[in-house]
């Protein structure tokens, strides 16, 4: 399971308590939604940025390395899959 609290956090759902350690720092940026591919096991993040200006996605792979960033319109907050 995955959850946003500021950074990405990752744990199991028998997990006694939530995790303290990030999966994935935001690092200033402002997720403000998320959806896993699981076809592909990638993880999509929506930076809205400052909620003014257009925002971007970030596509990660399982170990939360950034494969990719796109530019997207304001305030993504998610992503779909087919």
């Amino acid at each position: 399971m995955y959850f946003i609290y500021e950074d990405l956090f990752k744990m199991n759902i028998s997990d006694p308590g939530i995790p303290s350690t990030p999966f994935f720092h935001a690092n200033g940026k402002v997720f403000y939604g998320m959806n896993l591919d699981q076809s592909r096991n990638e993880i999509y993040l929506a930076n809205a940025k400052d909620f003014v200006q257009k925002g971007e996605a970030l596509r990660l792979d399982s170990n939360a390395a950034i494969i990719s960033t796109f530019p997207t319109g304001f305030n993504p907050n998610g992503f779909y899959f087919e």
